[in-house]
């Protein structure tokens, strides 16, 4: 009689434990498979124009194969070489069917950049043409340089502030003098530099699951975008 309770104790024991762990891979496939689409964002427009004369620019904004028709901001920048610090943001016109468009005249011969910002569905990609208006113009040549990134951080836990930590190089060296920007959806936060090409951003993570940091590392004309996933878990 004993041994029957004892066997009968073990089988639900195990059976339990068996349950346990199911709902454990349950939970974890969950999360896995919480990780979003990334959004695919092409830019459109002509590559030579005429002084004068207006030019069409189109951005296509899709999620795996949806269109996304609500994006939360998409602005162009527009700039001539050289002078990035004089660009000029033009807001986009939503089509409502997945593509967003930009008018934009320019008025002397030169070459041009074209770069739309998109925000939607929590995450920032920011694409960049180049158009050459006229003949062009001579600019004094510039010493192509290589920018790097290198995402240290890779997971976070959920109500902790975690130190999300790159580093950076310019032509292989540690690069100290570039402009950084951290993301999280639509919240940008203050990145310090550490010296040596590294910097950091703190951020509280507060959900569970996958989340996508974006960074944007600048220097001059040149601009590198990296995608950072964070794997934030519980205690």
């Amino acid at each position: 009689m004993k041994m029957k309770k004892f066997a009968s104790a073990f089988i639900i024991a195990t059976v339990a434990l068996l349950a346990a762990c199911q709902s454990d891979d349950v939970k974890e496939q969950s999360v896995e498979e919480e990780v979003p689409q990334p959004i695919e964002v092409q830019l459109e427009g002509p590559a030579k124009a005429d002084a004068g004369k207006e030019t069409k620019w189109t951005t296509t904004v899709t999620q795996g194969e949806e269109a996304v028709t609500d994006a939360d901001e998409v602005m162009y920048e527009v700039w001539e070489k050289g002078k990035k610090n004089d660009s000029a943001m033009i807001d986009a016109n939503n089509m409502e069917d997945g593509t967003y468009t930009m008018e934009e005249t320019f008025d002397e011969d030169g070459i041009y950049y074209v770069q739309v910002h998109v925000t939607a569905r929590d995450m920032h990609v920011m694409p960049k043409e180049e158009i050459v208006i006229g003949e062009g113009k001579e600019y004094a040549e510039e010493e192509e340089t290589l920018l790097t990134v290198h995402v240290d951080t890779e997971t976070a836990t959920v109500g902790e502030k975690t130190p999300v930590v790159i580093h950076v190089t310019k032509d292989t060296i540690p690069f100290d003098d570039a402009m950084v920007h951290m993301m999280l959806g639509e919240e940008e936060f203050e990145v310090t530099s550490n010296g040596r090409g590294e910097y950091e951003a703190v951020i509280p993570f507060e959900e569970e699951g996958f989340e996508q940091v974006t960074i944007h590392v600048m220097d001059g004309d040149t601009m590198v975008e990296e995608h950072a996933t964070i794997k934030v878990s519980k205690k």
